[in-house]
């Protein structure tokens, strides 16, 4: 006799998100806000209570900490999704991993003050039946819910205000429905790798995220080697008043003089410390220069951005505007001077 079949959810428990919002065919929605007006079935709506009651975290008052459960967590689902009785397409479970990469970049490289790392957007998937105390999450299996106790981990930053969503945000959402076309592929694998770029887990290393954030251009622009990467930016980028920089570097065995924008050097040498690390060779990070991998990061999200939206545009997925202009007028190299600059004010050990 064959087992019942589970029913499945995806959500995100530690996302700031302010209210829900839709993405494409997705929508994504507050779950104790909504789910009496979503969810038709009591029964399920005990059961996801019982697992969700079972995420806490971390709060202090005067005398000591203590573990408070979450007040709020955010469900990831197709538009018409029926939750209690319904398991997601393949489709569906490569989109709804899509909709929280875009939530994740938007909200990192688009609102200040929201999120400076991935990590507040981890996205579970989970699998439930309504008479049975065992869950499944992701590849992890517990028979008695009771038993089980997860915890917000202590270094997400939720900011100073909560994402509410972004032009950019619903581009996106409507590029879902071309995945097949290549050039949208590369825009969904290059928002997965900095999804996995901004992170704190304590797996990854500076040379993890680095060479995962020169694989997000080497996605998205599909170059072949630095000096191809270079010319690939200069052609897609409108430069404000660029601060060109002349440098010799060797191209066949030979020195030649090679005028650039800082930004395509920034990439040239972002290509260079990449290779250095695939190599094995003695890296050189030139903090005075470009800060940590968090500054790089920091502009390789302003970069992607942009560049992203140059190649909507060209699908026909996104509108320039007024307003969008003058958020984008601002000079590239301009602003990878500011933030190496804020970083360096700020680290002691820099002279």
């Amino acid at each position: 006799m064959n087992e019942r079949p589970f029913n499945q959810i995806a959500f995100m428990p530690y996302a700031p998100i302010e209210c829900g919002l839709r993405i494409g065919n997705y929508e994504v929605w507050p779950y104790y806000r909504e789910s009496s007006l979503r969810i038709n079935n009591m029964q399920v709506i005990q059961r996801l209570n019982n697992i969700f009651g079972r995420y806490f975290e971390r709060k202090f008052n005067r005398k000591k900490g203590y573990d408070h459960p979450l007040e709020e967590l955010f469900i990831v689902s197709p538009i018409n999704f029926e939750i209690g009785t319904a398991q997601f397409s393949k489709d569906q479970f490569d989109d709804i991993r899509s909709v929280s990469h875009i939530i994740a970049f938007c909200a990192i490289n688009e609102t200040s003050f929201t999120s400076s790392s991935s990590d507040s957007f981890i996205l579970y998937f989970q699998n439930f039946r309504i008479d049975s105390e065992g869950i499944a999450l992701e590849n992890m299996y517990f028979s008695k819910l009771y038993m089980v106790k997860f915890m917000k981990p202590y270094h997400l930053d939720e900011g100073l205000v909560k994402f509410k969503g972004t032009e950019l945000c619903n581009a996106l959402g409507k590029a879902l429905q071309f995945k097949h076309k290549a050039i949208i592929k590369r825009i969904f694998r290059t928002l997965e790798l900095f999804y996995h770029t901004a992170s704190h887990a304590e797996m990854m290393t500076d040379e993890h995220r680095l060479l995962s954030l020169a694989m997000c251009f080497e996605v998205l622009l599909n170059y072949k080697g630095k000096i191809h990467f270079m010319k690939k930016l200069d052609n897609m980028l409108e430069h404000y008043s660029p601060q060109m920089l002349t440098r010799i570097i060797k191209i066949k065995d030979k020195d030649k003089s090679i005028t650039k924008p800082k930004t395509c050097w920034w990439a040239f040498d972002l290509y260079r410390l990449r290779s250095s690390i695939i190599h094995g060779d003695k890296i050189d990070w030139e903090i005075n220069r470009y800060g940590d991998i968090w500054t790089r990061i920091e502009f390789g999200g302003i970069l992607l951005r942009k560049l992203i939206k140059k190649i909507l545009f060209k699908e026909k997925l996104w509108e320039l505007d007024e307003a969008d202009s003058i958020f984008e007028a601002g000079s590239l190299d301009e602003k990878l001077d500011n933030i190496v600059n804020d970083f360096i004010q700020y680290r002691v050990d820099i002279i």
